[in-house]
């Protein structure tokens, strides 16, 4: 029997990265006197050893989630899950939204159902003013609508 418990708590405590942007998989480099920013394996591979489940969601091309996938061995990539372009793509709106509507925040609310991970839709968080105020979910602010502690939510 406590194997079995051991088994399931190891499953319930695993640390959980969730990356809203790929900046952090990058490092800028100066080359012939400009500098660019290009992928880093390294920081890919370090988020893995930190994590147990690292999970990547932006807008970034669906080319550059295949070249993360290819700098990656087959252990480490168990570890990661992958939310490209093509993927917020379906939760476009076309004509019927206004112009401020952002579908990457139904697509980040799909990712964390789909791997499990309590969020609230709306949060009373602390403002500028240090007033209480009610926030809807927006992607932009995941932190302040997590509040698992196992998540840690990754900008930099």
């Amino acid at each position: 029997m406590t194997d079995h418990c051991d088994f399931f708590m190891g499953i319930l405590m695993r640390k959980i990265a969730i990356l809203t942007t790929t900046k952090p998989l990058r490092q800028s480099i100066t080359e012939i006197g400009r500098t660019v920013e290009m992928f880093s394996p390294v920081k890919c591979r370090d988020l893995a050893e930190q994590y147990d489940l690292v999970i990547i969601g932006s807008r970034a091309s669906d080319d550059f989630y295949e070249r993360i996938r290819s700098a990656l061995t087959r252990k480490l990539l168990e570890k990661f899950r992958f939310y490209p372009r093509s993927f917020f793509d379906r939760f476009k709106h076309r004509g019927e939204e206004p112009s401020e509507y952002d579908d990457r925040d139904e697509g980040w609310q799909e990712i964390l159902k789909v791997n499990e991970i309590p969020f609230l839709t709306s949060a009373r968080v602390i403002g500028g003013d240090f007033k209480t105020e009610e926030r809807l979910f927006r992607w932009t602010r995941l932190a302040d609508f997590i509040r698992d502690k196992r998540v840690t939510v990754v900008n930099e």
